[in-house]
């Protein structure tokens, strides 16, 4: 299961706290309402999400399934 589950507890609590968040703005149809709060929130979440696996991740540690080759991407760029 470690292989399926990467990352801590605490990274897939992050759900815990988006999911409610997105449901209960749904309820009250706030992005139909008032779109530009609903997009503040969301950009909010997201800002939230991504730097709490920043911020509770070692340097060098493990947060994605598949490493990022930097070979690729300058092979990409070069072919661009």
């Amino acid at each position: 299961m470690r292989e399926l589950f990467i990352g801590k507890p605490v990274h897939w609590l992050i759900w815990v706290v988006i999911v409610p968040v997105l449901f209960a703005m749904s309820r009250v149809y706030l992005q139909v309402r008032d779109f530009n709060v609903f997009l503040a929130v969301v950009g909010l979440l997201g800002t939230g999400a991504v730097l709490t696996v920043l911020l509770t991740s070692r340097k060098g540690e493990r947060v994605t399934r598949e490493p990022f080759d930097d070979i690729e991407w300058e092979q990409s760029a070069q072919d661009e």
